[in-house]
């Protein structure tokens, strides 16, 4: 048994005991000493559970990432469509999302879709996944 699925079990059984869910909102810390052990284990757990975790934003993709809050593009995936697309500063769109795009980010300076910054304030890359089409952000005034 590995640690992560160890400490899954112990938090069942914490759980059962405090006759709380496993989800429920009081929490029992463990003493100052396993502090080492539960950052290696919850870095564990990140790296199983979720590998886009293991590339959040820098501190300074976060403040790039704020600073879009509003900025308005015409999204154009050529040779296919384009639409216009508002972005908000959390991470999510205000307007223009397709049925599977949810949230968008920058990760080295770079929006998901591996986008490079143009002089005029748009973007020009192409997707890295599935249609793998370029792509470019047009900035609207």
């Amino acid at each position: 048994m590995s640690r992560s699925e160890s400490l899954s079990h112990q938090l069942d059984a914490q759980a059962r005991e405090s006759g709380i869910g496993r989800f429920g909102f009081v929490f029992s810390f463990p003493p100052r000493q396993y502090e080492d052990v539960c950052l290696r284990l919850v870095a564990e757990l990140k790296a199983k559970w979720s590998p886009a975790a293991q590339t959040l934003p820098s501190e300074a993709d976060r403040g790039a990432i704020a600073a879009m809050d509003g900025w308005a593009f015409e999204y154009h995936r050529i040779g296919y469509d384009q639409r216009p697309m508002v972005f908000r500063g959390d991470g999510t769109f205000a307007q223009g999302a397709a049925a599977c795009e949810r949230y968008w980010t920058i990760r080295d300076g770079r929006l998901t879709m591996d986008l490079r910054a143009r002089p005029d304030g748009g973007w020009e890359g192409r997707w890295l996944v599935h249609e793998k089409m370029p792509i470019l952000l047009e900035p609207k005034p």
